[in-house]
This record gives C-alpha cells, structure tokens and sequence, in this order.
C-alpha cells in the first residue's frame, strides 16, 4: 500500500465511522419536538434516561467532530496537492460552494438541521489560515480555542452573580426585599426548579407535508446566517486540529506523531473526565447551574478533546489491527460516500418518522434498532455502490460542479 492511499484509506476509515454513528444523535432531531430536552419527549422509562446519558457520553458532539477534523485534513490535502496556491484556492473554493449550494438544498428541502453548509463556510476561513502555514494554524487554533471557551465561562459568572443575588435577597426579611431581591429570588428557584423526565404528547401527529412546510421555515440562510454562530469557533478548531493531524502525518502512520501515546493518555483522561461532568449534570441534575469554572473550563473543551480522542483512537485501531479486514473495506466503502450517506440518512429518518408514523411515538432506547437498522443499510448500499462506480452519486455531482466552477476562476 501506498503512503498516499494509505493515508486515504484511513481518512475513508474514519469518515465511514462518523457518517454510521453520527445517525445516533441525528435521529433525535426527527423523532421529538425538542430533541435536547433532558426532560420532556422520549422518556417513558427508566431506561430511557440511561439511554440518554450513555448516547450523549459516547456520541453526542464528537462525530461531527471527527467529520470537522477530516474536512480540515481534506482541505491541506487539496492544498498540498496542487501545483501553486492560486490554483489550490480555486479547488478549494470551488469544492466549498458546491458543499455550500447542496447543504443548502439539504437544509430547506429535507432537514433544516444539516451541517453541510456551516462547514463550507467555516471552510472558507479554515482555508484561509490553511494557506498561510502552521505556525498561523498553531496561532488561530489557540485565538479559537479561547473564544470557543470564553462564552461558557461567561455563563458561569453569570450563574455565581446570579447564585450570590439569590442568597442575598434570602437572608432579608420579607419586609425589605425589593422587586430586585423578589427578582433575583424567582430567577434562580426557576432556574433549578427540579423537572423530572417523562414523555409529552404532541397536540397532533406531523404528516409529512406539516413536517416539510416546518422544515422549509427554519433555515436562516436566505438572511444571511450562513454558519450556526454558537458552533463557529469550535468547528474552527476542529478543521484546524485536523490541519495540524495531517501535517503530523497521523493518517499516514500514527507512529510519525511525536509522543503519540503521550497524547492520547491525556485526551483519555480529560475526555472521561471532561464527559462525565457534562453528562451526568445534563441527564440527571440539570436543575444544578454550575459553579466551578474548573467544570467549566474541562467542559468546554469537550468536543474538541473527544473528538480528537476518537481520530487517534481510530487511526491506531486502523492502520495496527485491521485495515486488511473486509469489514474495514466495507466501512471505507461508507467513508467514499459520505455525502451520499449523509443525505440518504436524513430521507430514510424523514420516512421513518414523518411517513410511517413515529414522530414523538417511541422511547428514546427504541432508537437505538432504527440507527442499527439504517447503519445495516447504508453499509450494505454503499458496498454495492462502490462495486459499481468509483464514488457516490452526490460525490460525483459535487466533483463535476467543482471542477466546472474551478475552471470559471481560472478563466
């Protein structure tokens, strides 16, 4: 095997995981009203609230960080590729609006959930740092990580100011509180207000249309919004984490990291810890602000350490154990079409919950037989797609695009 396919294949490896696990947090956004509620929608047993937890610990956030290392890895590829850097811009941009354009019609058409379009965009400003070297990437990495961080910390100040009001305005006599203390009273008691979870009932049963019309209402792009602001910063982070992986030659051989097991000792250690703070206050007490700005700070950083946790993890579970497996060829199979995968996804979840008839019907552990059934599906579609051809059917339409408007810009 080539260094160069070598590389590939490990990327198509990773991409192929992502794109099967990350229908595990998606197909929540189809089955309930409010998928990130931790206590209303899905909840009809216990097991339904282990579910959760377990879900959220294990994928939520940290397969689209993968997907966000991979596509900044994907965006040096280009660039080292390519003969000059005028012409490793056209490709790039080229690639991006075509991403754009899909992920678009993605959002307004079938799910207004994607995040095809938010990378494109974010893309753009991951390229332009790209280019300017790693020492600009290294620089930018910590500038983003800060920002990224800042907001949560912010959030904490405000919950302490919040807290040391409360207590104030308790220790007074009923007599001398103010509207303020009354204020700063009802704020916080509302705020940790015990809310125990349990399965709501929808008013009606979205059908199809209802769900399409909804759908068609919810992208903001056409004023503007052409990223999701609350995940700018760390999916900035990611591409350019995933930058600095390929210039460290990761997926090429792990073994060209320096102090890889080093690394991935600490990420293991911040990722269990950084998901158990997170995920035990968020599934069973989140009625509890957090007030450590330790927490705070480990937390924040969740998505970028799990996920970077998961690229190392799955490139020593690659290249040293089983990349000569049929298996691993099938799920790179999954990785070439990702694209294709991604949205057949969001068609086969919209049937699933909108045409069938499940939305809001089921618990959140009886999930978990539709993702397997789907992840079934998409391994064996794609096996038999690339028996065929050489990528997949939106592959191909966004390679044809790209190369069309890349050579516009040439001209």
């Amino acid at each position: 095997m080539s260094n160069c396919n070598h590389r590939l294949h490990t990327m198509d490896f990773m991409r192929g995981i992502a794109i099967l696990a990350i229908v595990v947090i998606n197909i929540e956004s189809f089955a309930y009203p409010r998928p990130w509620s931790n206590y209303l929608y899905g909840f009809i047993t216990e097991l339904d609230v282990d579910t959760r937890f377990w879900v959220y610990s294990i994928f939520q956030g940290k397969f689209y960080g993968v997907l966000a290392i991979l596509f900044g890895a994907s965006l040096s590829i280009i660039v080292a590729k390519q003969p000059s850097i005028e012409q490793a811009l056209r490709v790039n941009l080229a690639r991006l609006f075509g991403l754009f354009l899909l992920g678009v019609l993605h959002a307004y058409l079938i799910w207004s959930g994607d995040i095809l379009y938010h990378y494109a965009a974010v893309g753009v400003f991951a390229l332009s740092i790209i280019m300017l070297g790693n020492r600009a990437i290294l620089v930018m990495l910590c500038i983003s990580l800060v920002l990224s961080i800042s907001h949560k910390l912010v959030r904490t100040y405000d919950a302490n100011n919040q807290y040391q009001a409360y207590v104030v305005a308790k220790k007074l006599d009923e007599a001398e509180r103010t509207e303020i203390h009354h204020n700063a009273m009802t704020t916080w008691e509302r705020k940790t207000r015990v809310r125990a979870p349990r399965h709501t009932e929808s008013e009606y049963q979205l059908t199809f249309i209802d769900h399409w019309k909804d759908n068609f209402a919810k992208p903001e792009v056409h004023r503007g919004k052409v990223f999701y602001s609350i995940i700018f910063w760390p999916t900035l982070s990611l591409m350019l984490i995933g930058a600095l992986l390929f210039h460290l030659k990761l997926f090429h051989d792990y073994r060209k990291v320096k102090s890889f097991k080093l690394w991935l000792v600490m990420l293991l250690v911040l990722s269990v810890t950084s998901s158990y703070f997170r995920f035990t206050t968020w599934t069973y007490t989140p009625h509890e602000p957090n007030l450590s700005y330790f927490i705070a700070l480990i937390t924040g950083f969740n998505k970028e350490i799990q996920a970077t946790l998961y690229v190392l993890l799955l490139s020593v579970l690659y290249q040293k154990y089983i990349h000569s497996f049929g298996f691993a060829t099938v799920i790179r199979h999954v990785g070439k079409t990702a694209l294709s995968n991604y949205v057949f996804q969001s068609v086969m979840l919209t049937f699933v919950f909108y045409v069938y008839g499940l939305y809001n019907n089921i618990g959140r552990s009886e999930l978990l037989p539709i993702c397997g059934a789907i992840m079934t599906l998409q391994l064996v579609c794609s096996w038999l797609v690339m028996k065929r051809f050489s990528m997949g059917p939106l592959e191909k339409l966004l390679s044809t695009f790209s190369r069309v408007i890349a050579t516009r810009l040439e001209r």
